[in-house]
């Protein structure tokens, strides 16, 4: 298991299953802080966009910054227009 090299969802391969799925809407990010995050969205089958996991939360109190978590993969994803909707 490792983490996907796009989403950062766990995977088994360089990319995982949602990033691998050409029926995925390229159009809308769901931003989530955890996999688990991932896996509870997808029951509902209700989101077929793309994912992109955070892993962790800003939290200042426990010394936690934007520089911590996954902030500058998600704006470099974000940088060529194609995402017209963040969830």
């Amino acid at each position: 298991m490792r983490f996907c090299e796009v989403c950062f969802n766990v995977a088994e391969a360089q990319r995982c299953r949602v990033c691998l799925d050409p029926r995925r809407d390229d159009h809308a990010i769901c931003v989530v802080e955890e996999p688990k995050d991932v896996i509870a969205i997808e029951r509902t089958r209700e989101f077929r966009g793309r994912y992109h996991v955070l892993g962790g939360a800003i939290s200042p109190i426990d010394g936690i910054g934007p520089g911590d978590i996954r902030v500058r993969e998600l704006l470099a994803r974000l940088g060529d227009g194609a995402v017209t909707e963040v969830i």
